[in-house]
C-alpha cells in the first residue's frame, strides 16, 4: 500500500527564525530558549529539552523569530541542510531554520522519521554559491507520504521502538570505549601529574625503527593489493578500517621502508597529532602515507604506548610546545624525546590482555548496532512505503 502525496505546506505551518542584535544586552535573558543548527547536529535524542543560549522576551518582540509550540519539528535549512529535532518545550530559532508546526491531523513524531527519511532529497534541493539552502516555499512545497493519523501512530510506535534499542547499543558501545579508559588510568595513572610515580624515559629508549611514509602514492592505488593506510584510518588508540585504499606496491626501497608490521604503531605527525593504532596480527600486506610515522619498539608494549599517547593527558603532553603554543606537526625529535612512563612489563601485559577482552565486547556491540541500524533502516523504509505489518514489532524485540 502506497500513502498519499502531501506538500508539507498542507500539512503544516512552516516557519523561520532570527537572531536578536548581539550588542543589545536587554534582548539575552533566560526567558526563551534559542536553539541555533549546531545544538541539532550530533543530538543523542530525538526531543531537544533544552538549548544553551536563551532571548528575553523583549529580544523576541524585535526580531522576526517565531515561537515554536512543544513537538514541533525543528528542521535545519542551512549549514547543513537536514538536521532535526522535535522541540521538547516552546522554543525559538535562529535564521537557519524551516521548522514545522503540524497540524492536528500529523503526528510529531511520524514528521520526525518521516523527515529524517526524506531529508537527503531535500538537502538535493538546496542553492546558493557560498553554502547551500533551502528556501520557505521548497520547504512548502515538499512532499511526504501521509497516512490517516491513526497509522501514523502505528508506525511511529515502532520506529520509535526501533531507535531506542538502537541508541542502547550506541550507547553501550560508548561505555565500553570509556571503560577501557578508564582501565588505562587505574593501571598507570595520568600521564601529566603522574599520580603513581612512574619514571619516566624518552621514547626513544624503547624505539628499535622509527620512519614515516611518504608521496606519490596515487598512481600505485588499485582495486586489490596492499592496504594503504592514511590519517583517517588511525583513530584515537585505535586503527579505522573502514575507508581503506589499496595499492599495487612497487618493489623499491621505499616501499619496504614504509611496510607495516605487527607490533608497528602508527601516530598521526599532521593534523590531528597523536591518533595511534598498532597493527594487530594478520594484517597483512599494509603502507603509510607521509601523514603518519610507523614506530617498532623493543621492551615496551605497543598498545600501552597507543593508550598513553591517546590518553588526554598524553596528548597534552605531545602537542603543546616548550612556548606554549601549540605544534602544526611532529618531527623525529619530537618523537624520541617524548617522555613515557616505563611501568613494569608485567603490568603492561596484564593491560594489553585486559584490553583484548574489552575490544572483544567493543566488536560485539559493534556487531549488535550495525544489526540494528539495518533493521531500523529497513523498517523506516517500508514505513513510508505502507508496508509494515502486525508482527513488525516482533521483530524487532526479537532482534
Amino acid at each position: 500500500m502506497s500513502w498519499p502525496l502531501v506538500a508539507l505546506k498542507d500539512c503544516c505551518d512552516v516557519v523561520g527564525g532570527a537572531t536578536p542584535k548581539r550588542n543589545v544586552a536587554e534582548y539575552w535573558d533566560n526567558d526563551i530558549p534559542w536553539v541555533t543548527p549546531k545544538d541539532v547536529s550530533n543530538l543523542k535524542h530525538p526531543v531537544l529539552q533544552d538549548a544553551p543560549e536563551y532571548i528575553s522576551k523583549l529580544g523576541y518582540e524585535k526580531c522576526a523569530t517565531y515561537l515554536l509550540p512543544e513537538n514541533s519539528i525543528l528542521l535545519t535549512s542551512r549549514a547543513p541542510i537536514g538536521n532535526l529535532a522535535i522541540a521538547g518545550r516552546a522554543m525559538c530559532t535562529n535564521q537557519g531554520f524551516k521548522s514545522l508546526v503540524p497540524s492536528a491531523e500529523v503526528d510529531s513524531k511520524y514528521l520526525y522519521h518521516c523527515m529524517k527519511l526524506y531529508s537527503p532529497k531535500l538537502q538535493a534541493l538546496g542553492n546558493g554559491a557560498t553554502f547551500k539552502e533551502v528556501s520557505k516555499k521548497v520547504v512548502e512545497n515538499f512532499e511526504i507520504p501521509l497516512p490517516p493519523l491513526a497509522e501514523q501512530k502505528r508506525i511511529a510506535a515502532i520506529l520509535d521502538k526501533a531507535d531506542a534499542i538502537r541508541r542502547k547499543r550506541e550507547k553501550a558501545i560508548e561505555l565500553t570505549d570509556t571503560l577501557l579508559k578508564s582501565v588505562f588510568l587505574d593501571m598507570f595513572g595520568d600521564p601529566v601529574t603522574n599520580p603513581k610515580g612512574w619514571e619516566r624515559k624518552p621514547l626513544s629508549t624503547f624505539i628499535s625503527k622509527l620512519t614515516s611514509g611518504s608521496r606519490g602514492w596515487a598512481k600505485f592505488y588499485s582495486d586489490e593489493g596492499g592496504k594503504f593506510l592514511r590519517i583517517q584510518n588511525v583513530g584515537f588508540s585505535a586503527l579505522k578500517l573502514q575507508d581503506m585504499a589499496y595499492v599495487q606496491a612497487p618493489e623499491n626501497a621505499e616501499a619496504k621502508r614504509t611496510l607495516v608490521a605487527p607490533g608497528d604503531l602508527l601516530l598521526s605527525i599532521t593534523a590531528d597529532l597523536g591518533r595511534t593504532g598498532v597493527i594487530p596480527d594478520g594484517f597483512g600486506e599494509g603502507y603509510i602515507n607521509q601523514h603518519l610515522a610507523k614506530l617498532t619498539f623493543k621492551n615496551i608494549c605497543p598498545y600501552f604506548v597507543s593508550h598513553y599517547i591517546s590518553s588526554k593527558g598524553g596528548l597534552s603532553l605531545l602537542s603543546a610546545s616548550d612556548k606554549g603554543g601549540v605544534k602544526a606537526g611532529l618531527n623525529f625529535n619530537d618523537i624520541n624525546e617524548y617522555q613515557i612512563f616505563d611501568p613494569p612489563e608485567e603490568l603492561q601485559r596484564q593491560f594489553s590482555a585486559t584490553r583484548t577482552k574489552i575490544q572483544c565486547l567493543f566488536a560485539k556491540n559493534n556487531r549488535t548496532f550495525d544489526t540494528y541500524e539495518s533493521l531500523l533502516a529497513s523498517l523506516t523504509q517500508r514505513a513510508f512505503r505502507g508496508e509494515l505489518t502486525a508482527n513488525d514489532l516482533d521483530k524487532i524485540e526479537a532482534a
